[in-house]
């Protein structure tokens, strides 16, 4: 099974993170892909991604895939994630989510989070600065289409860098 990671959107508090659950994650799988976004390459990376455009490069970086694979993503990636499946661009054997911006997002992901059948695992900090874990639940709850299991950390920072524990559920959930 491969891994696919999405970082979550600016790149000055995204990046080094990025790099680093690849390290943490990569004995898990067969291969590890990281998801740079454009916005990163092509500006000063803190400008809000392009989600359609990231979802069809996540098209093309699961296509290039021999086999099952699973998507991790934080913040926007699993906004990303969520677009991509829905507009059938790519199909992952799981997903695991971390710091999921859910609220707010509007009809049409709200439609999209009702029609994700993936098995997901959320971790979610208590006081996610961007969605708490009680927001995250009660969304779930009253839309998420599909199969999930949420964790919820302590924490406010969005920071999500508790790499070794994050390994352990993820290792137990891709069983």
């Amino acid at each position: 099974m491969h891994l696919i990671i999405l970082p979550g959107n600016s790149k000055q508090y995204n990046e080094q993170g990025l790099y680093d659950s690849a390290k943490h994650l990569n004995d898990l799988f067969e291969s590890v892909t990281t998801h740079v976004y454009e916005h990163w390459k092509a500006g000063t990376g803190e400008e809000h991604g392009d989600t359609k455009l990231e979802a069809q490069k996540l098209e093309e970086e699961a296509k290039s895939l021999d086999g099952d694979y699973v998507i991790y993503a934080k913040s926007i990636g699993s906004i990303i994630t969520v677009r991509a499946v829905s507009e059938g661009k790519i199909s992952p054997k799981k997903c695991v989510f971390v710091g999921s911006p859910f609220g707010e997002r509007g009809p049409e992901f709200d439609r999209w989070a009702s029609e994700f059948k993936i098995p997901t695992l959320f971790i979610q900090q208590t006081d996610d600065m961007f969605f708490k874990h009680a927001n995250l639940e009660k969304y779930l709850a009253k839309n998420w289409g599909g199969k999930y299991k949420l964790i919820e950390i302590p924490g406010e920072n969005h920071a999500y860098d508790n790499y070794e524990e994050i390994k352990g559920w993820i290792k137990e959930f891709i069983r």
